[in-house]
């Protein structure tokens, strides 16, 4: 079953990485580091929302 969650911890965010670099290109010039750290930026200053699925199996 799938379940949507927003991530909001750095390992978390962290998690999203690679799949983030296939959909915007340009994190790939970045660290899973400096990604995190831009999102936490734009939750913090915008209220930024970033969605995950995870689904079992």
């Amino acid at each position: 079953m799938a379940e949507i969650t927003i991530v909001q911890t750095d390992s978390e965010i962290r998690s999203t990485f690679e799949l983030m670099k296939q959909l915007r290109p340009h994190f790939a010039e970045r660290s899973d580091n400096e990604y995190a750290e831009t999102i936490k930026r734009m939750q913090l200053q915008h209220g930024y929302k970033l969605a995950v699925v995870f689904e079992d199996g």
